[in-house]
This record gives C-alpha cells, sequence and structure tokens, in this order.
C-alpha cells in the first residue's frame, strides 16, 4: 500500500514503522513514523532524558510541522541506522539524539 507521507518511504521511516509494528504498535500513516517511534520511546519509563521539553517539541513537529522538514533532521538515514541492530529501542534512541542535536 502507497504511503500517504512521501517521507514515510524513506529508510529511516520505514524501519521505525517495523519497530513499531513489532511492538504491536499500529502506526498511523498520517504522521511520520520516525516522530511515532520516538514518541513512543520517550514515553517508555526505561528511558532517561535530561530534556523535559522533548516530549512537547515531539508533539509539536508531529502535528504541526511539514514532514520535509522535519526530516531535514535526518540527512542521512544509512548512516543513522548504520551499525545499529534495528532493535526498537535502538532505532527510537537514535532518532530522539538526532532530533535533539538538531533542535538545539
Amino acid at each position: 500500500m502507497p504511503e500517504y507521507i512521501l517521507e514515510n518511504n524513506k529508510l529511516l521511516n520505514r524501519a521505525a514503522k517495523k519497530a513499531l509494528l513489532s511492538m504491536k504498535v499500529v502506526p498511523s500513516q498520517d504522521h511520520l513514523y520516525c516522530l511515532q517511534l520516538a514518541k513512543w520511546i520517550l514515553k517508555n519509563p526505561a528511558v532517561k532524558t535530561d530534556n523535559p521539553a522533548l516530549l512537547d517539541k515531539l508533539d509539536a513537529m508531529l502535528y504541526q510541522w511539514n514532514p520535509k522538514e522535519v526530516m531535514s533532521f535526518f540527512p542521512d538515514d544509512h548512516d543513522l541506522l548504520s551499525g545499529l541492530n534495528q532493535e526498537p529501542l535502538e532505532v527510537g534512541v537514535a532518532v530522539l539524539n538526532q532530533l535533539e542535536r538538531g533542535l538545539r
């Protein structure tokens, strides 16, 4: 099935969708999968962040930003994913780390 948001065809979003599905989370086609994964990971009590405003920023990015703008934080998704085992938590943390770097 074709993606409603073209950016969801990128490698990073395909990996995020796979991670969400592996955790039995049904992702919405209306939003970038990488942001949905990042939000899910951030809500996980096992994940700690020193940026408490990150969840609010994620919500703004998820619902208000243009997907193309968000994906500018990930200029090379192959680099971001290389060396990862593609485990859901690992992919989600990599997305969060990249977003935090870009939001500084």
